[in-house]
This record gives structure tokens, sequence and C-alpha cells, in this order.
């Protein structure tokens, strides 16, 4: 049973005495520079977030926020609406990029 309880501690990433919280929302040590911030406005929530992270984003700098405060399990599912950057501007790569996300609405799901 103990082999068993071990193992699906790491497979959840469980592990005594870690914790990976405590660099949230801290910018990324080796990221430095800046880039020019893209037009997201429109475009997947997923595609958005995999573009800021080419330009050289780390992940814990790019924030989807829907509206309603419910958290975005699946960026493909939301559509970006607003940035807190506006395009064209030159960003550092630390700064925090908030990306204010709706729901998509697909039409075959609902109903009139």
């Amino acid at each position: 049973m103990k082999r068993y309880l071990v193992a699906g501690m790491l497979l959840w990433g469980i592990v005594p005495g870690v914790t990976a919280c405590g660099d949230v929302g801290k910018p990324h040590p080796s990221r430095s520079g800046a880039v020019t911030m893209p037009n997201l406005v429109g475009k997947n929530g997923a595609v958005a977030k995999d573009d800021l992270e080419r330009l050289g984003f780390a992940d814990d700098r790019i924030k989807l926020s829907p509206e309603n405060r419910v958290f975005v399990a699946m960026p493909s599912h939301w559509t970006v609406a607003a940035q807190s950057e506006k395009p064209g501007t030159r960003v550092s790569l630390q700064e925090l990029i908030v990306l204010s996300v709706d729901k998509m609405r697909h039409p075959w799901l609902h109903h009139n």
C-alpha cells in the first residue's frame, strides 16, 4: 500500500516538505529584454498565450482573467477581449501581461 501511495504522490507532484508556490508572481530571473506587444484581441486564449510564450514571456508572466472570475482551465475555450498592454508598445519580458477573456460561444450548443 505504501508503494502505491508514494507512486501517487509522485504522479500528482505531491512531495512532503516541498512547495511550488513560493515563486508565483515573481519575474523569471533569466528573462530580460523587451519585445513589441502584438494585438491579441479576438484571438483564441490558447493561441494568444502561445504567441506570448514564443516572444519570450514566461508562463507565470501571462494571466488569463475572465470577467466573472472563473478559473480558466482550458484557454482554448476563451477569446481575448482586452489586453493590459497596448499593441505596438515595447514591453519588458518581466512584465505581467493580463489578457481579459470571454467564454467562446458555440452556436451549435445554444438553443434559442
